[in-house]
C-alpha cells in the first residue's frame, strides 16, 4: 500500500487505528478479563467488569474476544504486542508504561519503578 495516498474502504469495512488498516467492524465482542496487561485507567474491578456486562447485554450472541486477540477495541478484537503491549480499557488503545514505570498486573496499571 502506498502510505502517501488516502485509501477508501472495501465495502463493510473501517479503519482501525490499533491495526493501522481496514478490518471488518465486529459488534457482538467484548475484552476478556481474564487476560493480561488490561489497563483499567483508575477504574476498579467492579466498574471493569459492569462496563464488560453491559456490552454483554447489548446482544444475545455478545461473546468474549479469543485469547489470541483478547482485547475489543470498540471495532475488532485486537492484541497487544511489541511497543505497546498494554490494552488501555477506556482509550480502547494499545499503549505502554512511561519512562521510570513498569507494569503491575495486580494493580492493572504502570506503578513506579
Amino acid at each position: 500500500m502506498d502510505t502517501s495516498q488516502c485509501q477508501l474502504p472495501k465495502s463493510g469495512k473501517v479503519f482501525d487505528w490499533n491495526l493501522h488498516r481496514f478490518v471488518r467492524q465486529l459488534s457482538d465482542k467484548f475484552t476478556l478479563l481474564t487476560a493480561e496487561r488490561i489497563d483499567y485507567a483508575g477504574n476498579s474491578e467492579s466498574e471493569i467488569k459492569q462496563r464488560i456486562e453491559a456490552q454483554k447485554a447489548k446482544s444475545a450472541s455478545s461473546t468474549a474476544c479469543p485469547a489470541d486477540k483478547p482485547y475489543f477495541d470498540g471495532i475488532t478484537c485486537i492484541n497487544c504486542e511489541d511497543h505497546y503491549p498494554i490494552f488501555n480499557i477506556d482509550k480502547l488503545r494499545c499503549t505502554h508504561c512511561k519512562k521510570g514505570t513498569v507494569w503491575s498486573e495486580k494493580d492493572h496499571s504502570c506503578v513506579d519503578s
